[in-house]
Parts: C-alpha cells; sequence; structure tokens
C-alpha cells in the first residue's frame, strides 16, 4: 500500500538525514523587508482533472499568480515538483526517503502526517499562524469550532493547515417527487413510510407507460455501505436502526466497539433483504459496473430513489424533465435522523522542520487562499484570467471553507427565493451569488443542468441537513493503528461480502452471526484492543 511506503521511508530516515533536509535555508537567508523577497520551495498534488491555464504561456512553475506573490506580496516561490493523484504519494516517498523535502507542502493521509510529526520532519506553527494566517483562514477554524485546527494539531501544538472536512456531508434521501404525485404519495419519513414508497415506485407504475420497468431504490455495485455519506450507499437504513458500520463507536459505558459486528446490524439487514428479494431495490445492481452504470438507472427513469449526499443531485440532459426532492429519511425510533460524522482529517499543509521562514509559509499558504476565494481581489483578477486556479497556485489539489457553508449558503439561497433579496455573508464569493441566482432561474422556467443542479442542491438539500431532527455522531476513532494494514484488507472483504450475500438473500440474516465470529478470529479483536489503546491514551 502507498502509505505504507511512506511510513517506511519516514521510518528509514536517520537523525542524520533530519538535518540536512532542504529548507528556506537554501534561499531564506534573504528575510522578508531586507534584501528582497522571502524564497520559498513548495510541492503541490495536483489532479488529472487539472489542465493548462488559458494563456499559452502559464504553466504550474512559472505563471502570473507567481509572479504576484513576488512583486506584491514579497513571497517568491518555486515549485520544486509536482504530481497528480497517487503518483503524488509516491514522489513524497522519495523525498521523504532521500530527505529532500520542500518548504511546504500537501500530506492527504493522516497516518503520514502523524509519523512526520513524530519523526521531527515538520514545524510547530502555532505562533506562525496566530501571527501570520489571513482572517478568512482563521475564520474557517472558528466557524468548525476548532475541529480544523484540532486535526492538525499533536499535543496541542499546530503542525499544518488543514482543508478541513466540512460538516453536514451526510447522505438524505432522494426521491422522484413527480412520482409520487403520480400515486398520491404523501412524503415519508419513517422506515415504513419509505418501505411504502419503495413498494409503489415498484409495483404500481409510477411513470404511467403501461410497463413493468421501474423499481424503487439505487444502489452502489461495489459499496453499499461505507463509514459515512456516500453515493447510492445504504448507510442511512442502518443509522436508523441505531447501527454504525464501519465506524469505531463509543456505548453509554464507554466501550469502544465496531459498528459492523453490533447485533444492531441484523434489523436493518433483514429490511433490505427483503426490499431486495421483493424487487424495490433494484435486482440487477450486482452487476452493473461503476457509477456510470448506477447513475444510469436514474437517468433512465427506472430508480425512483437514492441515498446521497446534498451535493449528488444528478446533473444530466435526461434528469431535467424529473423532479426529485431530498428528504430526511429514514427517522429513527425516536424520530432522529442519525449519521456518523466524517473524519475530521483531510488535507493538510505541512511545513519543513528545518524551514528558516515559518511566518512567510503561512502567509504564502494564506495569500493563496484569499485569492482564491476573491478577499484578495487583485489575486483573483488574475486568476480569473488564467482560469484554472488549482493550475496555478501554490495550494494544488487543497481548498478551504467555512465548516457551515453548506447550510449557510442554502440559507442565502432560500432568503433570496422567498424575500427577493438577501444579506451577503463575509467572504461570499462571486461563485456563491451565482449559485444563488440560478436557483431563482429554475424556478423562472430557465433550465439546464447547472441550474437545475443548483436548485435541487442550494435550495433544496442544503436546507434541511442542520434541520433540528438532525442527529450527528462523533464516531470514538477515525483513524488505523499498528495492525491496520496487515489486517483489513481480509476483514474487510470479509465484510463486504457478508452484505452481498445477506441482502441479495445468498444467505440468511442469522449468516451474521457467522461472520462476526470470523471478524473477531482473523483480526478484529486485535483491532479492537489497539484502537481501545489509542482512545484511552
Amino acid at each position: 500500500m502507498k502509505k505504507n511506503r511512506l511510513i517506511a521511508a519516514m521510518m528509514a530516515v536517520t537523525m542524520t538525514s533530519v538535518a540536512v533536509l532542504s529548507g528556506c535555508g537554501s534561499g531564506a537567508e534573504e528575510k522578508k523587508g531586507e534584501k528582497g523577497p522571502v524564497k520559498l520551495t513548495f510541492a503541490k498534488n495536483m489532479t488529472s482533472s487539472y489542465s493548462k491555464g488559458a494563456g499559452s504561456d502559464q504553466t504550474p512553475e512559472e505563471n502570473d499568480f507567481l509572479d504576484y506573490l513576488r512583486d506584491e506580496k514579497n513571497l517568491d516561490l518555486t515549485l520544486e515538483w509536482s504530481a497528480q493523484d497517487d503518483d503524488y504519494l509516491d514522489k513524497l516517498s522519495l523525498n521523504i526517503a532521500s530527505g529532500n523535502l520542500p518548504d511546504f507542502f500537501i500530506v492527504r493521509d493522516y497516518n503520514t502526517f502523524k509519523q512526520l510529526v513524530d519523526n521531527g520532519l515538520v514545524a510547530d506553527i502555532t505562533e506562525a499562524y496566530n501571527s501570520k494566517a489571513s482572517d478568512l483562514m482563521k475564520a474557517y477554524n472558528e466557524s468548525s469550532e476548532g475541529r480544523y485546527n484540532d486535526a492538525a494539531s499533536v499535543d496541542g501544538k499546530l503542525y499544518g493547515i488543514p482543508s478541513g472536512t466540512m460538516g453536514n456531508q451526510q447522505s438524505v434521501c432522494w426521491l422522484r417527487a413527480d412520482w409520487m404525485k403520480n400515486l398520491g404519495l404523501e412524503t415519508p419519513s419513517t422506515m415504513e413510510e419509505l418501505e411504502g414508497v419503495l413498494k409503489a415506485f415498484t409495483e404500481d407504475d409510477p411513470d404511467g407507460n403501461g410497463k413493468d420497468d421501474t423499481f424503487g431504490l439505487t444502489v452502489h455495485s461495489t459499496e453499499l455501505v461505507s463509514k459515512n455519506g456516500s453515493l447510492y450507499g445504504l448507510e442511512p437504513i442502518f443509522y436508523a436502526m441505531n447501527a454504525y458500520p464501519q465506524n469505531w463507536m463509543q456505548d453509554e459505558k464507554g466501550q469502544i466497539y465496531y459498528g459492523s459486528v453490533e447485533d444492531s446490524m441484523k434489523d436493518a439487514l433483514e429490511i433490505l433483504q427483503k426490499w431486495y428479494v421483493n424487487g424495490y431495490i433494484d435486482k440487477q445492481f450486482p452487476t452493473r459496473i461503476g457509477t456510470g452504470e448506477t447513475l444510469g438507472t436514474i437517468t433512465s427513469g427506472e430508480g425512483g430513489a437514492f441515498f446521497g449526499p446534498w451535493w449528488s443531485f444528478p446533473s444530466d440532459p435526461a434528469v431535467l424533465e424529473q423532479d426529485w426532492i431530498p428528504v430526511n429519511c429514514p427517522l429513527d425510533g425516536e424520530g432522529k435522523y442519525n449519521y456518523v460524522e466524517p473524519t475530521p482529517y483531510s488535507s493538510v499543509i505541512v511545513v519543513n522542520k528545518n524551514c528558516e521562514n515559518y511566518e512567510a509559509a503561512v502567509e504564502a499558504i494564506s495569500a493563496s487562499l484569499d485569492a482564491v476565494k476573491g478577499v484578495d481581489k487583485k489575486g483573483r483578477e488574475i486568476l480569473d484570467e488564467i482560469g484554472d486556479e488549482g493550475y496555478v497556485t501554490p495550494l494544488g489539489l487543497w481548498g478551504s471553507d467555512y465548516y457551515d457553508i453548506v447550510p449557510k449558503l442554502g440559507k442565502i439561497c432560500k432568503q433570496y427565493v422567498e424575500e427577493g433579496s438577501y444579506e451577503e455573508y463575509d467572504g461570499m464569493t462571486d461563485y456563491d451569488k451565482s449559485e444563488v441566482e440560478n436557483c431563482q432561474k429554475w424556478l423562472d422556467g430557465e433550465k439546464s443542468e447547472a441550474i437545475q443542479w443548483s436548485y435541487s442542491a442550494r435550495y433544496l438539500a442544503s436546507n434541511i441537513v442542520d434541520d433540528e431532527i438532525c442527529n450527528p455522531l462523533t464516531a470514538a476513532f477515525y483513524y488505523t493503528t499498528e495492525s491496520s494494514a496487515n489486517l483489513l484488507p481480509t476483514l474487510d472483504k470479509l465484510e463486504e461480502e457478508m452484505y452481498f450475500k445477506i441482502i441479495t438473500g445468498e444467505k440468511d440474516v442469522d449468516y451474521f452471526d457467522e461472520f462476526t465470529k470470523e471478524w473477531h478470529k482473523l483480526g478484529g479483536d486485535t483491532l479492537t484492543e489497539e484502537v481501545k489503546a489509542v482512545v484511552n491514551k
């Protein structure tokens, strides 16, 4: 596994190599305000979706934005290297092993971040952040009530600038409202009511074409259940039964447990097996390859429901004539919509321990963020002219926002649609404003995929994700342990097979008991003890 190679590389770095790590020493002899711009080196993670900027002379290494940082911000940045997707992890591993790290760089994996800290390779930037982080960057952390910075802190010290995992990313239930209207169905809230809707979608010809060509629920072909809200996953069914698969949870007595092996799972599995056998769940889902074929059940008009986050409304020409609504459903026995919040860690930009000017590194990251978000209007204008901010800024595959930006923007959209005007919030971007306008355009009859998506995701879904019935739960532990790399491949495969075998009816629900015994025997007990030790520590 790539993360294992990273950790191995860090373990190979001796104290001698730590002492000679490259850093600001290669160019930071000139401190800001003395002889010229502060020189900094960086590496960035890019994705294959990034393309060359509009101008032919714009490259990741040399571009107008880096010139702007040098000429206007006194920050002379040199891109030492960049890589796309998983190639970035390989290249970072090589740089760690050779003791040749730039002044600041992105770390996507938490265990890699923790190893870098434990091996003394990255800087404590607490003071630099306090003195040089921009107001916007600090506002993002404050909006998360400190969750962002906590994820990049060890023993109370800040070791990086986190992108942060935004709140309100849980899955909701998307339903064909036009089908419900055709059949005279009420909006469901309970498990029983949802089952009734799915049954009607399957058996009562909701599209009125006289053919048996519809079903209720579209589900993922290869990942039926994930840790948190996922596209086409089944987590909400389990959460409504107070079961929390793939999450390390803590009970009322303080005991740590793995949610996938708890008896509460069986009730949800029984429901799902019944739905599949009766045809309420797409009978062909095991044969569909990838999300494209899964999405096809929606665009073709076959499926009438799916679970997915606020952003998951399908943007496709075939959906323009369909009417979908998001619903917090199914609720648990106490009328709450349960969900597990995602890991606090997303990605972090860290500063090389040997960098001679931590403050300048923080300034560079802040200046880039302010430009991307439009707080720095001149910087934003330059990025707009280039056309691809991720291609030219030092941030690459790193971005941050307000923790509550989803409901925050949703409420603005609602205010504009219902009152005709709205009050801007601090840091509101031109993109945010265009989303607000799109919501009204849809209601005015202007149709396009982008406009429909804005209305469905921003006006409808974003206004239910923080409803008072929503019940966010925090997992006791989000990361991996010493034995995870060796044990998880086997355990995860065992668990995945259990979902498929039970839900499709290949095995009776009691097969779950056999699965749990195997899980414990094949390493589950070892992982549980390791997680307990970490949490208790």
